[in-house]
C-alpha cells in the first residue's frame, strides 16, 4: 500500500510543481500589470482634478466671458473690436550686381 502511494506520488508530483509554477509565473505577470494599472490609476485621477478644476473655472459666468472675449474676439453688443494685426516682415533682396554671377566669378579670379 505505501508502495503503491509512494509511485502514485512520484508520478503526479511533476505535474503539481508544473501548476505551481505556473501559477508563480502567471502571479507574477498579474501583479505587474496590476502596478501599472494603479500607476494610470493615479495619472487618469491627476488628470480628472484638472479637469474639474477647469470645470469650476468656466462655470462662472465672468471667467467664460473674459476667455470668449480673449479667444474668439468677441465683444459686447454696441462695442467696437478692435484687433492690431502685426505686420510680417517681408525680405527684401538685394540686388544682383552689373554682370551676375559670371562677373563676381571673373571678379573673384582676378583678384
Amino acid at each position: 500500500m505505501n508502495r503503491r502511494l509512494v509511485i502514485i506520488l512520484l508520478i503526479l508530483a511533476p505535474f503539481f510543481l508544473f501548476g505551481f509554477i505556473s501559477a508563480l509565473m502567471k502571479r507574477a505577470v498579474l501583479m505587474d500589470r496590476l502596478a501599472i494599472l494603479e500607476k494610470e490609476k493615479t495619472e487618469v485621477e491627476t488628470s480628472n482634478e484638472g479637469l474639474r478644476s477647469v470645470i469650476k473655472y468656466f462655470s462662472l459666468r465672468a471667467n467664460l466671458e473674459r476667455e470668449a472675449r480673449a479667444n474668439l474676439n468677441l465683444a459686447k453688443p454696441g462695442e467696437v473690436l478692435v484687433i492690431f494685426v502685426t505686420p510680417t516682415p517681408v525680405a527684401i533682396l538685394s540686388p544682383e550686381p552689373e554682370g551676375g554671377i559670371f562677373q563676381r566669378l571673373f571678379d573673384w579670379i582676378r583678384r
